[in-house]
C-alpha cells in the first residue's frame, strides 16, 4: 500500500507540473486527499495505511505535513523538543484520519518554519510501540528524552544511531512486533 501512494504521488508531479522540482507549485492537501480517494476505491476493505506526508522547501525553510494518524514527527530546536504532529486535525465525521479507509477524510496541513541547527526526526510506530520482557511501552515520552540527548552538529546519522541503540536496549531481546522506520535530517 505505502508502494501504491508513493508511485501515485509521484506520477502526479511528474504529469500535474511543467517542472517537478517546483516546491511552490505543489498542492500537498490535494494530491494526498486524491491519492486517498483512489485508494479507497482499489484497496481492499480494511486495508490502510497510516503515516505523514512531508514536504520541504529548502529556499523558505518551510515544512507542509500532513499526518494520517501516526503523530510521531519531532523537531528538536536547541534544548526543547516538540511533537509537530499532535495538532493537527482532520475534517470527517465518524472517521479516522488513515489512508484507504475514507475517501471523505480532508487533512489539514501545518507549516512549520525551521531553522538552521534543527533537528527533525520521524519513526513509524514500531519505535513508540516497542515492548519489553515486562510488556512496557517505550512511548513517546522517551523519545523525546532520546531526543534531548542529540546534538544536530553530530548530524542525522548520530541521531538515528543513538536512536536504534535505545530503542534495542529497551527491547532487551523481546521480539519486534511492527515495522521500523526512522528519519532523521539537520536543516542547514
Amino acid at each position: 500500500m505505502v508502494l501504491a501512494i508513493a508511485t501515485a504521488f509521484r506520477t502526479m508531479l511528474e504529469f500535474d507540473l511543467e517542472d517537478p522540482a517546483d516546491i511552490q507549485a505543489v498542492d500537498l492537501s490535494d494530491r494526498l486527499n486524491r491519492i486517498n480517494a483512489m485508494l479507497c476505491d482499489i484497496t481492499p476493505e480494511g486495508m490502510y495505511a497510516t503515516g505523514v506526508a512531508m514536504l520541504y522547501d529548502k529556499r523558505s525553510r518551510i515544512l507542509q505535513l500532513h499526518d494520517y494518524g501516526h503523530s510521531l514527527v519531532w523537531l528538536k530546536r536547541k534544548n526543547k523538543v516538540y511533537n509537530l504532529a499532535e495538532n493537527i486535525v482532520f475534517d470527517a465525521a465518524d472517521s479516522v484520519p488513515f489512508f484507504g479507509i475514507d475517501r471523505n477524510v480532508r487533512l489539514n496541513s501545518k507549516n512549520f518554519l525551521l531553522r538552521p541547527g534543527d533537528l527533525l526526526f520521524v519513526c513509524s510506530d514500531g519505535i513508540n510501540e516497542a515492548k519489553n520482557p515486562q510488556k512496557e511501552e517505550l512511548g513517546v515520552d522517551r523519545i523525546n528524552q532520546y531526543l534531548l540527548q542529540c546534538e544536530p552538529e553530530d548530524g542525522p546519522e548520530a541521531a538515528l544511531r543513538l536512536r536504534k541503540e535505545q530503542w534495542t536496549l529497551f527491547r532487551d531481546g523481546y521480539r519486534k512486533l511492527d515495522d521500523v522506520s526512522m528519519l532523521a535530517a539537520v536543516i542547514e
